[in-house]
């Protein structure tokens, strides 16, 4: 994932124990996906608290009248994210994020195809020496204060 990540000029952030950086936004959109989605699809099973014969109940009648497809249930997850989320006002930015996507000016160097995907996936992955500066990868410096504890390291 690193080395797409850097093939395609972004970055990876993942989160540490006790320092989310954001994985609470990320959250946020998952519980807005269940209630907005995944709660008026056929096969929808809401969980219970402290109630497991009521919650195996539920599983049961979901499992029995679940019948969308994947192609399907993908068409109807698109259709929500591309006609309500993105251009749904967003109370923290005043803005849709579709609205603030093209305002960034962000332009994404993607893979053409799925091909040139697969082969950014299959790379080996490259090993840097760690510097007291950071590290360098295709002419730029990256530094984070984990690298401290590995200089001289690759």
């Amino acid at each position: 994932m690193e080395a797409v990540g850097v093939d395609l000029k972004m970055s990876l952030i993942f989160s540490q124990v006790g320092r989310p950086r954001g994985r609470g936004k990320v959250e946020r959109f998952f519980r807005t996906v269940r209630e907005e989605v995944l709660a008026r699809l056929p096969g929808y099973a809401p969980k219970v608290k402290d109630d497991l014969r009521r919650q195996r109940e539920l599983e049961a009648e979901a499992r029995d009248i679940a019948c969308l497809s994947l192609s399907e249930f993908e068409g109807i997850f698109r259709d929500w994210l591309l006609k309500t989320y993105h251009r749904r006002i967003h109370t923290e930015t005043n803005a849709a994020p579709s609205e603030r996507w093209l305002d960034s000016g962000v332009i994404p160097d993607l893979p053409e195809d799925d091909a040139q995907l697969d082969l950014l996936l299959l790379q080996p992955r490259r090993r840097c020496l760690v510097h007291q500066e950071g590290i360098t990868f295709k002419g730029a410096w990256y530094m984070h204060e984990l690298l401290a504890g590995h200089v001289k390291e690759r």
